[in-house]
């Protein structure tokens, strides 16, 4: 076997494999020794067809299997060897010289590997970084507080519509005389009055009763999301809507949000957390900082990441990667599309490698409990994003969790995002910060801006 190393590129190498048969001979004949033994063929005893009909019927697939074993093997052998570092996967090279596996002789592969660069960091950044401190507004703490009041409300039926309510609706599309279209739309849906985008959509669905009948023009009504979401369609699809539209009220939900007393502060937080109204406020303005206090830290992890990769100035082998992003992946990928993603993946492989340059050089370490922590809380957010959980004991959520880290995938992601945490966490904790007081409306305005500059 002989192995061969060649540059034919900016972190881009082209390894070849040569065998003899004095490399699979041996290991080839055995396999068809122990096929012999196995193979039912019509005409002969199991195990006693000829070997020579053996090898003209399975000789090729076999040597086939052998070579790929012995190449994938050397290869991975010779990669760990010479300690390269290598990104993606390799890639086989075909280059026009394919062996001919029906005279077995010499053979040669070849495969292109891309190459991890060299990563220089300097830390910390020489760099001062704002840090936001978000006030919250009172005008947040009403809104959060109504939101609250209304998810703990109760449901009733009011006798005619108003901004807050929902209509179940028949909806039919009609022509300018008011008749259903042939193969028009219709469907039953519900209807949110509070979703109309103008004061004259709002006024055309409040003040209806049940059993009543309007027509209106969707597409004025509503923004053209919600009016693709009332009549069941796609964007696309509603812009070759036309028509008018006519809904037929089936019947009126509205929620009675819950009155603010101690009942509703011991269901929201449980018995005897917070004792009267301001109380109440106070926790929620509390719990609406700590909301506030993470995105300040995402957006200085954010800004921190950007002076690294900026500073850092990885370079990547970028056309290997665009081929082996195409190759590798499962569903055929055209050229144009892996080049309108590949900024975003070259910048995530970028980080990939300064934050594994990182944990290298400071030793940082996931332990297991820390991966079991992460499945905790990572299903008490679910379950708390979809409304359940708050009658769960500690000893079912950990339940949940080990069976949700019992999938591998999900034990590798609850890795990435602990290190991706403790690297952060590190970081942040290093870095100059300037302190800069702002309202929730002009962070937002902040974010929108510098997620327009990527």
């Amino acid at each position: 076997m002989e192995i061969t190393k060649e540059s034919i590129g900016h972190l881009n190498e082209k390894i070849s494999i040569r065998l003899s048969p004095d490399d699979y001979q041996q290991q080839l004949d055995s396999s068809i020794k122990k096929t012999k033994k196995k193979v039912n063929m019509p005409g002969f005893r199991p195990g006693h067809v000829p070997e020579g009909l053996v090898r003209k019927v399975y000789g090729k697939s076999l040597l086939v299997d052998e070579l790929n074993r012995i190449v994938s093997e050397s290869l991975e052998k010779y990669i760990q060897d010479s300690k390269l570092s290598i990104l993606g996967q390799p890639l086989p090279v075909r280059d026009g010289n394919a062996n001919n596996f029906d005279t077995p002789g010499d053979f040669e592969f070849s495969f292109e590997l891309g190459l991890s660069p060299d990563i220089k960091l300097d830390l910390p950044p020489a760099h001062e970084f704002p840090f936001y401190v978000i006030r919250v507004e009172p005008d947040k703490v009403d809104l959060q507080i109504e939101a609250m009041r209304k998810r703990h409300g109760e449901m009733t039926n009011p006798e005619q519509s108003d901004k807050d309510c929902i209509i179940d609706a028949v909806i039919t599309e009609v022509d300018d005389t008011g008749k259903p279209v042939e193969n028009g739309i219709s469907k039953n849906n519900t209807i949110l009055v509070e979703k109309a985008s103008n004061e004259e959509g709002l006024a055309l669905l409040t003040g209806l009763k049940v059993g009543e009948v309007k027509v209106i023009d969707i597409k004025s009504v509503f923004d053209g999301t919600e009016a693709a979401y009332v009549l069941g369609r796609s964007p696309e699809e509603l812009e070759k809507v036309k028509n008018r539209f006519e809904i037929k009220v089936e019947s009126i939900r509205k929620v009675e949000k819950a009155v603010l007393d101690q009942s509703f502060f011991d269901k929201v937080y449980g018995p005897g957390t917070v004792d009267g109204e301001q109380a109440f406020r106070e926790k929620v303005e509390g719990e609406i900082a700590g909301m506030y206090r993470t995105e300040s830290e995402r957006k200085l992890a954010h800004d921190i990441e950007d002076e690294l990769l900026r500073s850092a100035a990885v370079e990547l082998p970028d056309s290997f990667l665009k081929r082996w992003l195409r190759e590798a992946n499962e569903k055929p990928v055209s050229a144009d599309d892996v080049e309108k993603e590949y900024g975003n993946y070259a910048r995530r492989m970028k980080w990939k490698l300064i934050e594994g340059r990182i944990v290298a050089a400071q030793k940082i370490e996931v332990t297991q409990d820390e991966i079991k922590n992460y499945g905790r809380h990572y299903v008490a957010r679910q379950l708390a994003q979809y409304g359940g959980g708050s009658g769960l004991t500690g000893e079912l959520i950990d339940q949940m969790a080990s069976r949700f880290l019992e999938k591998e995938e999900n034990t590798r992601h609850a890795y990435e995002a602990v290190t991706e945490r403790k690297v952060f966490e590190y970081l942040t904790g290093m870095v100059k910060r300037q302190e800069k007081e702002v309202s929730y409306d002009e962070f937002a305005k902040i974010i929108k801006e510098h997620s327009h500059e990527h």
